[in-house]
């Protein structure tokens, strides 16, 4: 057994890219799905497949700075230079 077996392969392939692919690579955003923002996710695609109504439910997310609102409905729905 080698040091990078408790790797994923696609982790391991990473460890092969050049010094400045592995940066930028580790520099990006990351989605970690947890229990919460899952929830939040499913309960936003009810809201979008609800009938139409005058008075459509809603949802409001909030919290404090950099807890994952942004990375959420970015999740839900990308911005067009997110693609």
């Amino acid at each position: 057994m080698t040091e990078v077996d408790h790797l994923s392969k696609a982790a391991q392939a990473a460890l092969l890219l050049p010094d400045d692919q592995r940066i930028e690579r580790i520099s990006g955003a990351r989605w970690i799905g947890y229990t919460r923002a899952q929830d939040i996710l499913t309960k936003l695609d009810d809201l979008l497949a609800y009938p139409h109504q005058p008075r459509m439910p809603n949802l409001l997310l909030y919290g404090a700075t950099g807890n994952g609102k942004t990375m959420i409905i970015n999740r839900f729905h990308p911005a067009p230079s997110d693609l």
